[in-house]
């Protein structure tokens, strides 16, 4: 599979000018114009169509690239996306096939099973997904990279480019309902509390604290709260002087750093609308420069070096 790679952030050669609100009619109709020149010198293949179909929402475009490319784990993600986890089923299938070892297929087979109420089912996928070696991947970073791509060889500035490669695929990705899967594994932790199961409860309880810790990196703010949000749901049905991890310590003590980790995140998330002021007022070098961050160390660390750039109070 061919990944974008990352590009030059320097304007095109022919005058910019500022786009349309994104997800307007405006906008589509700008995109879809802009863009067919660089559609076709890319190819069509899976990796533009997909890009054009998140900036655009032009379904056609991605049943375009389903038709050409039903393999590729961009389309089969943005199909999962475009049809929701309960109808696409055989989308999923088709990812895990395509990445053996990736776990993120399992995690939205996962989500798949809870919407369809097979709880034993989703527990089975997400332990499958738990216990795989490799590194979980959505192909956002793929996909963020290949929209500021078309954007600035479609005429679009360094700022709205930039602007548009963070927005446009997360509104047409399945991640949070492949995060939304791991919340049967609370719901079931109670229930096993409620009947005395004991073994249940170690193995639930396992489970949920191995899979709070996998999908527990900076990628995304959501990826962490779904993570903190998963790991106290299990520790709260623990009784707290429950030896837990390490030898010492306790789930009084795990919850304790949970608290920790989640108050830092909380904090970050009530700087928004600072985030927000700062993305309207800071110079193009440096929302293209946050871009970037974004992609290679993350959400909340590109959030934290913005924040940074704020002029002294």
């Amino acid at each position: 599979m061919e990944v974008a790679k990352p590009i030059a952030t320097k304007p095109p050669d022919k005058p910019t000018e500022d786009w349309p609100k994104f997800g307007t009619l405006e906008f589509k109709k700008l995109a879809l114009e802009r863009g067919g020149k660089w559609l076709a010198s890319r190819g069509r293949d899976a990796a533009s169509l997909v890009a054009a179909w998140d900036i655009t929402g032009e379904d056609s475009l991605l049943e375009e690239a389903a038709e050409k490319f039903p393999n590729d784990p961009r389309v089969c993600m943005a199909m999962i996306a475009r049809y929701g986890v309960k109808e696409s089923m055989p989308w999923i299938d088709r990812l895990i096939a395509a990445e053996p070892l990736n776990p993120e297929g399992f995690y939205l087979k996962a989500a798949a099973f809870k919407a369809l109420k097979d709880n034993a089912a989703a527990l089975e996928a997400i332990r499958t997904a738990v216990t795989m070696k490799g590194e979980r991947d959505s192909h956002i970073t793929d996909r963020i990279m290949t929209v500021r791509e078309a954007a600035l060889a479609s005429g679009a500035g360094i700022r709205d480019a930039a602007q548009l490669a963070l927005m446009a695929p997360f509104t047409h990705t399945p991640i949070h309902s492949a995060l939304n899967g791991m919340m049967v594994i609370p719901a079931e932790l109670k229930a096993a509390v409620a009947a005395g199961d004991q073994d249940r409860i170690h193995d639930l309880a396992g489970l949920g604290l191995a899979a709070a810790e996998r999908i527990n990196h900076h990628s995304t703010i959501l990826n962490e709260l779904v993570s903190s949000t998963l790991e106290k749901g299990v520790l709260s049905q623990l009784p707290p002087d429950t030896a837990i991890g390490e030898a010492g310590t306790d789930v009084a003590e795990r919850m304790r750093q949970a608290d920790a980790r989640r108050a830092s995140l909380m904090e970050l998330m009530q700087q928004s609308e600072e985030i927000a002021s700062l993305h309207e007022s800071a110079p193009d070098s440096v929302i293209a420069e946050y871009t970037d961050r974004h992609i290679l160390h993350g959400e909340r660390a590109a959030m934290q070096w913005l924040l940074e750039q704020a002029p002294a109070k």
